[in-house]
């Protein structure tokens, strides 16, 4: 063991001849620092947690990620290192059902919404002139291209020229997708902004869909990280030949769900790959049971309002990008020389904890990009204030140290430790469903035709469970078979296993 999944048992006092959990018990979460957000966002944030009564960190991460779609299309920032990044944020949020994750991203995503709207409106008129324009230059180009009375080929490359490029369809009024592929993601960054937002609070429907089935999770989460990094789109069809697509933009907030995330978390090859260690994760606990009814005060409306208007602004504004191609050109800020210095600290501090044993060690990915994700942060923030920052002062790279760290220890309890592999969970299930029934031996055989959930019935996984209770420390097998008490009568079975009582229980 290494890092901090060691340190979960160096100081446990575990009783001799007593069995292993199975799993080391994941720790509280820690409270999310709402005062190192900006005003504008601090102010959302505690008007969502006031109205909607749900963690900070559920509400903070809906109005982060909304306020990094508003930013990232106009700031890109240069880091000490000198390489440019997008400003754009990635976040996965875990909450059950009924923690109200739906409410607070409904007053989140307000102005995102009351935006796609009006550009719809637009659109409509758009889109007509459009197909006006469309169909008028193909009769041109059917003009332009015929041989009729003499023409060679020199005149119709001149008549094309004077025509000129065919009209471009107005971009679809989308800012934000929460279901498809990541084919579909990419083609609409295509016919829509370059500037999009992934949200959903019902995240497992995309993570659990075509986009992350097993065959397909290598090419989403390169493609993912690549988005992440500012990448351009590239993309090879038998149907529609290459298309390249630069100075494309993309922020993420996924809400799942546990089951969902701890398939996620602990999936290998996006840890490989390196998407978990752009995401900004954090699962908070939950407030079901306390949540009394009361009013919420009057100036949190109020606050959601400003919020709103700020962000509505944002995204009404005329984006820098290419009017052919749609590609974005950010303007580019730098770290003051004062935040360069706290950068250049805050790098060798995470270096040193990246160590065999370091705090980090673990994580060693995610925490590799805690220096960027704290740029990308500040940046959101500084620019949300004030669309005049040309500079990220000290006082804003703090604030974004403050709140990477805070995901660096969600990280080290959700990514560093580990969720269960399902061999796990289904050894935790089957030996709380065997103490549940009170048996002191058990058969392989009886288990087979008994156990519940029914999924660890099969040879395959119910071998893989009793291995690792064995291994825990929990059964121990019984040379010869031995007789298993059923009712009123007993039955012999040849597999069988002696249930160690568990003392902590």
């Amino acid at each position: 063991m290494s890092g901090a999944f060691s340190r979960q048992y160096e100081d446990a006092d575990l009783i001799p001849g007593q069995p292993i959990p199975i799993k080391p018990a994941v720790p509280k979460a820690g409270e999310y620092p709402v005062d190192a957000l900006s005003p504008k966002l601090r102010a959302a944030t505690l008007a969502i947690m006031d109205k909607v009564q749900v963690p900070a960190a559920i509400a903070a991460q809906s109005i982060l990620s909304a306020a990094a779609l508003g930013v990232q299309a106009f700031v890109d920032v240069r880091l000490p290192t000198g390489e440019v990044i997008p400003s754009s944020i990635f976040a996965i949020t875990v909450a059950a059902s009924g923690d109200r994750k739906s409410s607070s991203d409904k007053l989140a995503l307000h102005a995102i919404r009351e935006r796609e709207a009006r550009m719809h409106d637009d659109w409509q008129i758009a889109q007509t002139a459009y197909l006006a324009d469309k169909a008028a230059y193909g009769a041109a180009h059917k003009k332009a291209t015929s041989t009729a009375g003499n023409r060679n080929r020199r005149d119709i490359r001149e008549d094309l020229e004077r025509l000129g490029p065919e009209p471009i369809a107005p971009p679809l009024p989308m800012l934000v997708s929460d279901e498809g592929t990541l084919q579909g993601l990419q083609k609409l960054f295509a016919d829509a902004m370059p500037s999009l937002g992934l949200f959903s609070d019902e995240g497992g429907q995309w993570l659990g869909g075509f986009a992350m089935a097993e065959e397909q999770r290598g090419q989403t989460g390169a493609a993912l990280s690549k988005l992440w990094d500012g990448s351009p789109i590239k993309r090879v069809r038998g149907t529609d030949g290459v298309t390249i697509l630069r100075g494309r933009r993309l922020s993420l907030h996924l809400m799942i769900q546990h089951r969902i995330a701890k398939r996620l978390l602990s999936d290998p090859d996006l840890k490989d790959q390196g998407l978990l260690s752009r995401i900004l994760v954090c699962q908070p606990e939950t407030m079901k049971g306390q949540r009394m009814w009361r009013d919420p005060d009057a100036n949190s409306d109020l606050d959601l309002e400003k919020f709103d208007a700020k962000l509505y602004g944002l995204l009404s504004g005329e984006m820098p990008m290419d009017p052919q191609t749609r590609a974005l050109t950010p303007k580019i800020i730098d770290l003051s020389p004062e935040a360069k210095e706290m950068f250049r600290q805050w790098h060798d501090a995470v270096e040193v904890e990246l160590r065999p044993g370091g705090m980090f060690d673990d994580i060693t990915g995610f925490a590799a990009k805690l220096p960027e994700h704290s740029v990308r942060i500040a940046a959101v923030m500084a620019y949300f204030e004030d669309r005049q920052t040309v500079q990220i002062s000290a006082t804003a790279l703090s604030a974004g140290i403050k709140l990477a760290k805070f995901y660096a220890m969600e990280a080290l309890r959700l990514i560093g430790i580990g969720t269960a592999d399902e061999d796990s969970e289904n050894a935790a299930a089957l030996i709380a469903w065997i103490r549940d029934k009170g048996h002191r031996i058990v058969g392989k055989k009886w288990l087979s035709n008994n156990v519940i959930p029914k999924s660890i019935r099969p040879a395959p996984p119910l071998s893989r469970a009793i291995e690792i209770l064995i291994e825990h420390g929990h059964l121990v097998p019984i040379k010869g078979g031995a007789h298993m008490r059923l009712g009123e009568k007993e039955q012999f079975f040849k597999d069988a296993y002696t249930v160690i009582e568990d003392a902590a229980e």
